[in-house]
């Protein structure tokens, strides 16, 4: 859902040190694990959202790999946070907001 610019937030744990100015790039990757798929809330919260989520990975030799790179505007703490993927898959403390996707083809 990132990689195709849908969910424009990552849940964190911990606030991420960010420049005063522009913001920062990070690496966009895909996870190796399947077990998303299988998690029936995670799957309904992402349907709920993306109504044409796939059932299964499309691309698996793409799984673990850095599939792009993504533009991190600012990381706000959870009750500043208005976005309806903020859930999805989790709750967090904090969130980094995703305003810019670079995939790599």
């Amino acid at each position: 859902a990132v990689l195709l610019g849908l969910k424009k937030v990552e849940g964190r744990n911990h606030p991420l040190k960010m420049p005063k100015k522009g913001g920062m790039w990070m690496a966009l990757h895909v996870g190796r694990s399947l077990d998303h798929f299988t998690n029936y809330q995670v799957m309904q919260g992402a349907r709920q959202l993306w109504p044409a989520c796939p059932l299964i990975p499309t691309n698996r030799k793409r799984m673990g790999c850095i599939v792009g790179m993504m533009h991190i505007k600012e990381c706000i703490a959870a009750h500043l946070c208005r976005d309806p993927w903020r859930n999805v898959p989790n709750s967090y403390p904090y969130y980094l907001v995703i305003d810019k996707i670079l995939p790599i083809p």
